[in-house]
């Protein structure tokens, strides 16, 4: 996956679009980051996982983390997707103490450590750190909202329509659009098994989608909208 930086984009129904903009980097917190050394995680590796102590908060400053959370005893599957600005760990420091869920690194990730006793300080003597980090956490939720919703709501492959549709969408050139995650990722954030996925694709060719390798291209974006809008 190499080392591009992702940020959240959200807009109708989508999910999550991750792409090369970098909309969630405010110079306004950056001063509490900027003595932080970096630290790397390589994918796989996890920044914490649920049930663990929550003693610091996070900022991620490149790559792409997934959060995760069990839907049963033996298995979990991802519920956002958080790219470079993103801050994680606010709801286990300010909460009760534990994370609520999994962070997993997607890609190679970078990202800056500060202990949650000093980012309680820094909240609370400076209301931009506090309504930065609550936008972040709303952004969050919003996502996870969509999700819930799109889960209900509509097909499989409405889903992953949708989903690349946003992808598209939001890219810089649209005859050069790509995968920010693997298929095997894509299928546990849109709630099914990666086979679900290659049958879904494959649906999809009838409306002018392709997907080559981590390649996306659509033909006729209203073609599939409409799909998508269909109840």
């Amino acid at each position: 996956m190499g080392e591009t930086s992702y940020a959240p984009i959200i807009g109708g129904d989508v999910l999550y679009v991750p792409s090369v903009s970098r909309q969630e980097t405010r110079a306004e917190t950056y001063d509490i980051w900027s003595k932080r050394d970096d630290r790397r995680l390589e994918a796989g590796d996890y920044l914490f996982k649920q049930g663990e102590a929550g003693r610091s908060v996070f900022r991620i400053c490149g790559g792409l983390i997934e959060t995760r959370a069990p839907l049963d005893a033996a298995y979990d599957i991802a519920i956002d997707f958080r790219g470079e600005g993103a801050v994680l760990g606010v709801t286990a420091v300010f909460g009760h103490g534990r994370h609520n869920f999994s962070a997993r690194a997607a890609t190679r990730v970078t990202f800056r450590e500060i202990s949650g006793e000093d980012f309680r300080r820094r909240v609370f003597d400076d209301r931009r750190v506090f309504r930065t980090s609550l936008s972040d956490a709303a952004a969050s939720m919003d996502r996870c909202m969509a999700l819930a919703g799109q889960l209900k709501l509509k097909s499989a492959t409405q889903r992953l329509a949708s989903f690349l549709l946003e992808l598209v969408a939001v890219a810089e050139n649209a005859d050069d659009v790509r995968l920010p995650m693997t298929k095997v990722q894509l299928a546990s954030y849109l709630g099914m098994a990666p086979e679900s996925l290659s049958r879904c694709l494959k649906q999809l060719r009838d409306l002018s989608v392709t997907v080559t390798g981590d390649r996306v291209h659509i033909a006729d974006p209203a073609i599939v909208r409409t799909f998508v809008e269909k109840v």
